[in-house]
């Protein structure tokens, strides 16, 4: 703590100088629409680049962890998988060969989940096919939607995010509703504008 006491009264002239050009900066580039897109894109880079730095090295800290999940990721695949082959014996299958959807794996390096407005960093971006608007779901289903792209990364809009409403559909009776989170729990999100008839 003396150190960074030492170090913050040595450079403070520095610090204050790169403060005041962050403001300046900033002023600027409010004013300019052109300035503002692109420095967006610069902004989506270093936080990407920064962000995978800071995902490599808690991959090292937390890799015993790591296994402990991917172990249990591979042990449900089996399983869903063994469902799949029992049902596919029992069943005709249509071909589903002209399926709509693609899927491009990805990795978040970057994510929050204490603010009302939460996003995340995805490693892959426009040179993967990463388009604004995709879709973006885990084993646990839906993440978010793709908000911007740079060329090797992606800023998600959270579902933990106040601005986010997704379509969704009840399984069981086809309803369709809206999937919204409150703001309040991270494990818990809202399913609305469903009709109080409906069994849940």
């Amino acid at each position: 703590m003396v150190t960074l006491f030492r170090f913050l009264i040595k450079h403070h002239f520095v610090i204050l100088f790169i403060i005041m050009e962050s403001v300046a900066i900033s002023f600027f580039v409010n004013q300019n629409t052109y300035q503002n897109a692109t420095v967006n894109l610069l902004a989506i880079n270093l936080n990407g680049q920064v962000a995978t730095r800071l995902h490599q090295i808690k991959q090292y800290f937390y890799l015993k962890e790591k296994n402990t999940f991917l172990a249990q990721e591979n042990e449900r695949l089996r399983n869903q998988l063994a469902l799949l082959n029992e049902k596919m014996n029992r069943v005709m299958l249509k071909d589903s060969a002209d399926s709509q959807y693609c899927y491009l794996a990805a990795r978040v390096i970057n994510n929050c989940i204490s603010k009302p407005y939460n996003y995340l960093m995805l490693n892959k971006g426009a040179r993967d096919g990463i388009l604004p608007e995709m879709a973006v779901i885990s084993a646990d289903g839906i993440v978010g939607v793709v908000h911007q792209v740079s060329e090797h990364f992606s800023q998600v809009i959270s579902l933990l995010n106040l601005k986010l409403k997704v379509s969704c559909k009840l399984k069981k009776n086809q309803y369709f509703g809206s999937l919204e989170w409150t703001g309040r729990n991270a494990r818990e999100c809202a399913l609305r504008n469903i009709p109080f008839h409906v069994e849940v």
